[in-house]
């Protein structure tokens, strides 16, 4: 079995030369506006593209305002299509240390069954649907997935992906956790699961690459927080200062910093350990500051 990600869209993205054994689309949002489209509706007609002919599709989260152009697209191509969330329910969602507990009911049978996920972000929630949608198409091709063998792959996805980057906690005493949430639905979870959180004082290592709606994201941050701003080490990567400029009209508390690194030693150095410091806004931050780390433990 091959999971393939889609890079950009789907209707145009390399990824389609692909035939499937089905298709996976998580919840949509307001991103990359300036090639995919800028309403959602647009995007979601995008997106639609890597739905194929035959091939079953799974739909994570249902979203009213455009359930009917995935539906439309599906019939078209005579593929079957499921919504998860209409299929499972999620009762109740749990977080300790090292695993986040889901209940989730099957809403025809009303059996319910207990799910533990290594990865810590609450909007994991939406996902796990989609997931466990998937397995069942899966079954009804002939695969074998015995539920003691899903059970254990959700419990240990980063262990055996070595996914990284994903509401990952790398220190207790300051609080430090980063996440790649990088358009306006991924910071409205990250914002979520910061309020989830207890801390005397919110520190936030933030940059952004420039294609980004960055008026509306900064409309969705924290005020009360002191920022760092930085920019990721690549050409796409907002400068650090402009963020700065444009974060200080919104009566954002900060400075910004030549790279990722530098931001970071700095919060850590105003960080108390009842403190907070969180480290995100793009994927490529994230990349660096993970590296940093790894390079530190290395010496």
């Amino acid at each position: 079995i091959a999971v393939i990600e889609v890079g950009l869209g789907g209707r145009l993205d390399s990824t389609n030369i692909i035939t499937p054994l089905l298709s996976i689309i998580t919840n949509i949002s307001d991103d990359h506006k300036q090639i995919l489209g800028e309403t959602l509706p647009e995007i979601a007609l995008e997106k639609a593209g890597i739905i194929k002919k035959n091939v079953p599709v799974v739909v994570s989260m249902t979203q009213p305002e455009i359930v009917q152009i995935f539906q439309e697209k599906a019939s078209n191509f005579k593929a079957e299509i499921y919504f998860a969330d209409k299929k499972y329910k999620v009762l109740k969602s749990t977080v300790n240390s090292n695993y986040q507990k889901i209940e989730i009911e099957e809403t025809e049978s009303k059996i319910h069954k207990t799910i533990n996920l290594d990865l810590l972000g609450t909007y994991q929630m939406y996902n796990v649907l989609g997931v466990l949608q998937a397995v069942e198409i899966l079954k009804e091709l002939n695969f074998k997935l015995l539920e003691s063998a899903v059970n254990f792959g959700l419990e240990s996805v980063c262990k055996s992906t070595g996914l990284l980057g994903r509401w990952q906690k790398l220190n207790e005493n300051p609080l430090v956790i980063c996440d790649t949430g990088h358009n306006s639905a991924g910071i409205l979870e990250v914002v979520k699961n910061i309020n989830l959180q207890k801390y005397k004082k919110l520190h936030i290592v933030i940059g952004f690459v420039k294609d980004k709606d960055i008026d509306n994201i900064l409309k969705l941050l924290p005020i009360d927080a002191m920022y760092y701003f930085c920019n990721a080490d690549i050409p796409r990567a907002l400068d650090a200062e402009k963020l700065y400029l444009l974060a200080s009209e919104f009566g954002f508390n900060g400075k910004y910093y030549d790279s990722v690194n530098n931001a970071f030693i700095e919060a850590k150095k105003q960080a108390n350990i009842e403190d907070f410091i969180f480290v995100g806004g793009s994927t490529f931050v994230v990349a660096d500051f993970l590296k940093y780390l790894q390079n530190e433990i290395n010496g």
